[in-house]
Formats: structure tokens, C-alpha cells, sequence
């Protein structure tokens, strides 16, 4: 799935577009559906010094509040994760030269996490390419393309004014069911769609 992606001191915003899934990653039918309820695009915004964010729909001009609990897993705790990197080796990776690093990212709890970056020389480093196993037999892989490396706007890590606030993401779903056709029922979706980010 592609995605859009900007990150300001630690804050981050994502914006993914449903109709722009690959691999069959949703029905078509399921894609129309939300197209036609407003859901098709959304942002999250995720503020860790906060510890809250924000879920946006643009197609219903409607936003709720994100509040992170220890158990989230956007959660950022205030003790920063050891990291351990190892360099295994050298990369092109979407035309960008990479020197590549086996990574184990341990948390406060004690739990490693193993992954492969490639970080890219001609953009200061930059983790272009990541990769973890993501269980059941499945990896995950991140690329980011169309890099911009100047600072965006604080702006971006707002929720825009004119929208209305809900309070949950229930809350914000009973507020808009009633201008659906036949008072049809909308998905609940997790933050970012639930997916990888990518450009």
C-alpha cells in the first residue's frame, strides 16, 4: 500500500489513500463502498509528546482524538530502546546507494526486535528501505520514495479547524451514520489503516 509520510521533532503524519491498494489488498467492492461513505482517504496523526493523535477522514470533514495508552502499540515510552546495529553489507535500493545493517531494537520491557535497514548515502543516512518478519510466515517491508528532507509545515500535525471533533472513533462513526444511505453501517479501521508506510 503506498502512503504519505512527514515527521516534525517526533511527531509523525500519515496519509493513505484505499483506492490505491495493490495486490488485491481490498475488494473493489469494499474500496466503492467506502469511497461512497467518505472513508476512502485518511490521516493519523501521531503525537508522542503528547501522548495523543488524531484520526482524520477528509471525505467527512470529521476528526476524533487518538489517546495512547501504555498498552498502544504507537505508544512512545520515555526510556528511548537500546539499539544495535551491525553492517552486513552494500545496496542499491530504488537507485540510491545503501549500506545495509542488521538492527535489533530493544524495548524497555526487554523485548528485541530484529530488522534489516538500508540507509542511504546520497540522503544523509536516511533508513530508505526496512525490513522485519511481521509473523506467520510473513515480512514487512517499508520503502520510501519521492524523499523531500526540508522541514513541513507544523500545520501538517494539526487536525484542520473546520472539522468537527469527535471524541472516539465510535462516537465520530454514530455522528455520520445518519447521512448514509439507509443508515448503513461503517467499518471501524485502526490507525493508519493498519498497513506499512510507504512513499
Amino acid at each position: 500500500m503506498d502512503m504519505t509520510c512527514a515527521i516534525l521533532d517526533g511527531k509523525i503524519r500519515m496519509e493513505t489513500d484505499m483506492t490505491k491498494t495493490h495486490d488485491g489488498l481490498m475488494p473493489p467492492d469494499a474500496v466503492a463502498q467506502m469511497r461512497a461513505m467518505g472513508m476512502d482517504k485518511t490521516v493519523t496523526i501521531v503525537l508522542p509528546e503528547k501522548h495523543t493523535g488524531y484520526l482524520v477522514y477528509p471525505g467527512l470533514k470529521a476528526y476524533c482524538e487518538l489517546p495512547m495508552s501504555s498498552g498502544s502499540s504507537v505508544n512512545v515510552s520515555d526510556k528511548p530502546p537500546e539499539v544495535d546495529r551491525t553492517e552486513v553489507g552494500k545496496e542499491t535500493i530504488d537507485g540510491h546507494p545503501c549500506v545495509k545493517y542488521k538492527v535489533v531494537v530493544t524495548s524497555e520491557n526487554g523485548t528485541p526486535v530484529n530488522m534489516l535497514a538500508w540507509q542511504a548515502t546520497d540522503l544523509n543516512n536516511f533508513p530508505i528501505q526496512t525490513q522485519f518478519d511481521a509473523g506467520n510466515g510473513m515480512v514487512a517491508t517499508t520503502l520510501f520514495q519521492n524523499i523531500n528532507q526540508s522541514k513541513p509545515a507544523a500545520s501538517l500535525f494539526e487536525p484542520p479547524f473546520d472539522y468537527k471533533k469527535y471524541n472516539s472513533q465510535q462516537e465520530l462513526m454514530m455522528g455520520t451514520m445518519g447521512g448514509m444511505p439507509g443508515g448503513r453501517s461503517m467499518p471501524m479501521m485502526s490507525p493508519g489503516g493498519g498497513v506499512d508506510l510507504g512513499e
